[in-house]
């Protein structure tokens, strides 16, 4: 490791507490978890809002909690649905599109040449660049000028077919990067297999996580699981389910699954606790067995996934893997819906989930969840416990992180 690297600068299109997003979000946490080892500046654009870049905070610069932070404005806004009609229309041409990649870049923005500019101009005050996604215009137009210093956090969309990964102009950036950071070992595959080797110096770990203060004493935390299971009359143990109650994210399948099951088993001890703001439509079953406390206060809701028997995961989104990832850390296995690859694949790498197919598997692995032994659910408690803590605890995170920042 280079012990020399003293100062860096994130770039990053959006950043700030108002601007919400994955990019944004990631941004801000590790800008404030980075700066208790370097001096960090984050350069960014004005905008709070990725669909038109119209500028909301003010240009120059300013401090936050102790970092830098510079904002430039857009040259030019974006009307989203536009940019998104040339964008389809781009993937439907395939290789031959090439020659409109470097117009859609500009299109897509932010364009901001005063950070370029900035860059050009500062490379020295700088140990390292660090790149926060690959596709916007801070990162494909500006990191050339920063060869040699530069590490780059692609944070992909998840999505195992990445349309941006089959244009030359990414897949050239990727490639002439000297240091990645993958959000995960899906992500990592996914790049490699569309880079091809040599591949750059690479860690995994982007994001971290922790079981907030107020629910580390276990007896603090057993307290918590007494109240919200007292509160909404739950005696038996209970499948969590927590995040929007919609079709879209497959709750009507686990509602209409977990009746089946109950159809089945009738004297089945086993509950469904459902949390979160449910959409209008989809109804909630009254006859499942199953407890609806609604939408509730952070703390109950950890208290929720404290309290659990396992946790139900039927969607892939980055807020599904952080309720499944603080269930290990509490100790409490998964159920997870095989189509949602990326936390299936984690599963699997923790030893602490179930899997199902849908309309396959899922009443039998129910029935194989409520016989599980004491011990086989201890060792899956702990397995859980040890995976999280070393891929996603911070302290972890950021060992690796720093490792490849200063590499």
């Amino acid at each position: 490791m280079d012990t020399a690297i003293k100062k860096i600068a994130l770039i990053v299109p959006r950043y700030g507490e108002l601007a919400a997003g994955r990019v944004p979000d990631t941004a801000y946490r590790l800008a404030h978890k980075l700066k208790a080892f370097y001096s960090v500046t984050v350069l960014t654009s004005t905008a709070k809002d990725y669909d038109s870049w119209e500028s909301y905070y003010e240009e120059g610069e300013c401090e936050d909690d102790g970092i830098t932070v510079i904002r430039f404005n857009s040259t030019q806004t974006r009307n989203i649905e536009k940019f998104e009609k040339h964008d389809a229309f781009r993937t439907k041409l395939g290789p031959l599109g090439g020659l409109f990649d470097k117009k859609l870049m500009l299109e897509q923005g932010p364009v901001v040449r005063g950070l370029a500019a900035f860059v050009r101009d500062h490379l020295e005050e700088f140990d390292r660049f660090v790149y926060l996604t690959y596709r916007y215009f801070p990162t494909a137009a500006v990191y050339s000028y920063t060869a040699g210093k530069s590490v780059i956090i692609p944070l992909t969309s998840g999505s195992s077919d990445e349309n941006y990964l089959k244009r030359e102009i990414y897949k050239n950036l990727l490639k002439s990067a000297e240091r990645i950071i993958y959000t995960d070992n899906p992500e990592k595959e996914m790049i490699e297999s569309a880079i091809n080797p040599p591949y750059p110096k690479a860690s995994i770990g982007v994001t971290g996580f922790e079981i907030p203060s107020y629910a580390v004493d276990p007896e603090k935390r057993a307290e918590l699981v007494a109240e919200f299971r007292e509160k909404y009359g739950i005696k038996e143990d209970y499948i969590l389910y927590t995040g929007q109650v919609s079709k879209e994210r497959g709750c009507d399948d686990m509602f209409e699954c977990f009746g089946r099951f109950r159809e089945k088993v009738p004297d089945s001890k086993l509950k469904l606790c459902v949390i979160g703001k449910t959409d209008a439509d989809i109804a909630l079953p009254a006859d499942i067995g199953a407890y609806y406390p609604g939408f509730v206060s952070e703390k109950e809701r950890i208290a929720a996934i404290a309290g659990a028997r396992f946790i139900w995961i039927t969607a892939d989104s980055e807020a599904d893997l952080k309720v499944f990832i603080m269930g290990l850390m509490l100790g409490v296995p998964g159920f997870v819906d095989q189509d949602c690859r990326r936390i299936f694949e984690e599963g699997i790498r923790s030893e602490a989930a179930y899997y199902y197919v849908y309309d396959v598997e899922c009443i039998d692995k129910l029935k194989d969840m409520e016989a599980i032994s004491g011990r086989e659910y201890a060792r899956m408690s702990v397995s859980g416990r040890f995976y999280a803590e070393d891929h996603y605890g911070w302290d972890a995170v950021l060992t690796r992180m720093r490792n490849t920042i200063e590499s």
